[in-house]
């Protein structure tokens, strides 16, 4: 959600959301945020080993709010734990954010196919600068291999931006090429079918 909002204050063209969302609170205040969640239809629940929020009328794990404690790492092999609280950065809405340097920095922990995605979307509307780039994994050492294969992700977020589909013109009637479906029908991608609507052709 955050970097939904984040590139949405850019370019509302280029934000694209999530089924589910993460939200990073302190470990100790979960209590308190289940009490107050249950009054707008939510109820807590622990499964699979994810702290989460559940709709009332629709409990899908798939679509629900995930918790991440700060300080902590959400799993034991990730390079780092999630960043605490820093300055928020609010929107024009007044919705207050994590930075994006931070969000970055979760992105490029988890590495997911969602996270890539996302690092594009922040690099497309100029919100990946060059103090970004700098030491995107903080307190990583940065001779650390992995460290240095997810810096690569950020450097190739900008290559994969720029890069254009152009389709050669029909010079004689009738031989021009013939657009048919992509053929993305595998199972595994269909998880992933509402983050990627409108990535293919935009203009």
């Amino acid at each position: 959600m955050a970097v939904f909002l984040h590139v949405t204050e850019r370019d509302a063209y280029e934000a694209r959301l999530t089924k589910d969302v993460d939200v990073a609170i302190e470990r100790r205040d979960i209590d308190k945020i289940a009490s107050v969640a249950e009054a707008f239809g939510f109820r807590y629940c622990h499964a699979t080993g994810v702290d989460m929020l559940v709709n009332v009328n629709a409990p899908k794990a798939a679509s629900a709010v995930h918790f991440v404690f700060i300080r902590e790492k959400v799993r034991p092999d990730y390079l780092e734990p999630v960043p605490d609280f820093s300055e928020a950065k609010t929107t024009g809405a007044g919705y207050l954010l994590a930075p994006v340097l931070d969000l970055v920095r979760m992105k490029l922990t988890s590495f997911r196919l969602r996270d890539k995605v996302h690092i594009k979307d922040l690099d497309v509307v100029g919100l990946i600068t060059p103090e970004v780039e700098v030491n995107p994994i903080g307190t990583v050492a940065p001779t650390t291999t992995a460290a240095q294969n997810r810096r690569a992700i950020v450097a190739s977020a900008r290559l994969f931006a720029n890069v254009k589909l152009q389709l050669p013109s029909a010079a004689i009637a009738g031989h021009g090429p013939k657009l048919q479906h992509a053929g993305f029908g595998h199972h595994r991608f269909e998880r992933y079918r509402y983050e990627f609507t409108g990535v293919a052709v935009r203009r």
